[in-house]
Formats: C-alpha cells, sequence, structure tokens
C-alpha cells in the first residue's frame, strides 16, 4: 500500500527539481543510512521526514540552508541526522559540529537549527537582524552565545531546552528590547546574562 512503500528504503535522494516536501513523506521510514537533499529545496513541511536516518547531506551551503522555510519544528530535518554535512566554498561536503552563520545572513528562520543536538558552538555574525523563534531551541551541546549588536528582533523561546547553555552575552549597542517569552525555559546550566 501507498504508506508502507517507503518502510524499507535504505537512502532518500531527493532530485534537483524538487522545490517543496510536503508532510509526512517519509514518516513511516526506519533504519535509514542517509537522506540527501538538493538546494533547490526552498520549503519543508511538517514531518517530511519524521525518522532517524545516520547522515543528512545537504547539496548547498549554510547560507542556502538559512533560505529554506520550515513549516513547524517537525519540519526540521537536522533534528533527526546523526550527523549533518553541507557544502564548502569548495564544493566539498563538510561535518557540521560547529555552526558558523555566514556573514551576509540577515534572518535566522523559524526553526532553523533547532535541535541539531550535535553543534557544540554556533557563531553569529554582525549581519543579522532578526533570530525568529525556536531558532536554536534544545541545541544542548552549545555553553556560550554571543548576540550581536546588529540584532532588533528576537522571537520566543529561541533558546528553549539549551540544557548545557551557560551564558548569553548582548554585545555592547544591542538592539534587542523585548527578551520574549520562554526565552529561556529549561536553560537549567544559564548563569551568566549580560
Amino acid at each position: 500500500d501507498d504508506e508502507s512503500k517507503f518502510y524499507l528504503l535504505d537512502n532518500i535522494v531527493i532530485p534537483n527539481n524538487i522545490t517543496s516536501i510536503g508532510s509526512y513523506q517519509f514518516c513511516l521510514s526506519r533504519d535509514i543510512r542517509y537522506v540527501e537533499i538538493p538546494n533547490t529545496v526552498v520549503e519543508i513541511n511538517q514531518k517530511s521526514f519524521f525518522c532517524y536516518y545516520d547522515k543528512l547531506y545537504y547539496r548547498g551551503t549554510l547560507s542556502d540552508w538559512c533560505n529554506v522555510s520550515l513549516s513547524s519544528l517537525g519540519a526540521n530535518i537536522i533534528a533527526h541526522a546523526e550527523e549533518v554535512y553541507m557544502l564548502d566554498n569548495n564544493n566539498e561536503y563538510y561535518k557540521i559540529d560547529k555552526l558558523m552563520i555566514p556573514d551576509g545572513v540577515k534572518t535566522i528562520n523559524e526553526n532553523q537549527f533547532a535541535c541539531f543536538h550535535k553543534v557544540t558552538e554556533i557563531t553569529i555574525p554582525n549581519s543579522v537582524e532578526k533570530i525568529k523563534s525556536y531558532a536554536f531551541m534544545s541545541c544542548k551541546n552549545i555553553n556560550k552565545i554571543v548576540i550581536p549588536s546588529s540584532v532588533t528582533e528576537m522571537g520566543e523561546g529561541v533558546f528553549i531546552s539549551c540544557n548545557n547553555l551557560k551564558e548569553v552575552i548582548f554585545e555592547e549597542n544591542c538592539q534587542v528590547s523585548t527578551i520574549r517569552s520562554r526565552f529561556f525555559k529549561d536553560c537549567s546550566s544559564l548563569s551568566k546574562l549580560v
């Protein structure tokens, strides 16, 4: 039947002509070795890949990924991968364990890096003006984050459940005027907010 046809897949490779991935496309899949997604995909919907897989290969750069629209937390395919690989400026794959948002990115979208458990460090450049809701939710292995002075708006729950987050520094002249609800909820290690 249609609902179980993806159940035995080992690998999923999305073709370059696909721009949007609908809800619940691969939510029944199990034991997936790797998923490969092209940078032509600009929209991923709820629970498109609601399964776990060893490796995610994104055929685009981190800048490209920052332009992908995720309809909900359940749409974030990063959350289910043991290892995430993206292309560098030389068109070579590299494993992401430190998240260095590229200069030139103005907005970090809602849920963009939520549940990216393998990341140990996040660097936000001065080009970023908006960090939308739940952008870094449950990034459990980061312990420090610096919010640049260029940021003017931050959504709710940006750092919710970042259990090891100890220190948040707002740069001098930071323009954020409101800390929204659940911003630091369940950040049990937070000891310094400057």
